[in-house]
């Protein structure tokens, strides 16, 4: 950010290892796995897959992270939005889940040339999409994963930041990330 590093992690750390490291372990432990009943990786018959992670309805977290990647980049929708609200139970605050998710479709089914920043995406199907997320979001919060915490593994460790070498300018520390 600005020039400075803000996390400095392992290369090759699952997503799980990824939110664990950057948000805290007792964040990650109360996250749900999201499947959308494609065990084996596969899309499903209209060639959507949705995988992530999603907070508990009973959980009350600090945070609200709401992290969407359509394609592997990050992107919103106003399907998605739809999606979310109707799948995700509110209670009397209104609030938002705190969710990792992931969409993936068919390259021609996505048009990405809807916002300058590539942010904000368009899908030629949206009902599709928006039918995808509610059932996998749906099947996480009812089904047997709802049952117990996540319980993330963590294998990869958070890099302490490098050291100035004596080459460079005046040091400037990084602040502290609290999780």
């Amino acid at each position: 950010v600005d020039g400075r590093e803000v996390h400095r992690l392992a290369p090759g750390s699952t997503v799980e290892e990824r939110i664990s490291n950057l948000f805290g372990r007792d964040f990650s432990d109360e996250l749900i796995p999201v499947k959308d009943g494609s065990d084996d990786g596969t899309q499903n018959a209209v060639g959507i897959h949705v995988y992530g992670y999603i907070s508990r309805p009973s959980s009350n977290p600090v945070r609200r992270e709401q992290f969407i990647f359509v394609n592997g980049r990050p992107a919103t929708a106003p399907t998605i939005a739809y999606a979310l609200k109707d799948a995700y139970p509110t209670g009397r605050d209104e609030s938002k889940p705190s969710i990792f998710l992931f969409i993936e479709v068919p390259p021609s089914e996505v048009d990405v040339n809807v916002h300058p920043a590539k942010r904000e995406v368009r899908f030629r199907r949206p009902a599709d999409v928006k039918a995808a997320i509610i059932e996998a979001l749906s099947n996480a919060l009812r089904g047997r994963q709802a049952a117990q915490p996540c319980q993330l593994e963590v294998s990869a460790p958070v890099l302490p930041p490098p050291t100035p070498s004596p080459h460079d300018e005046t040091p400037t520390p990084l602040p502290a990330k609290t999780a």
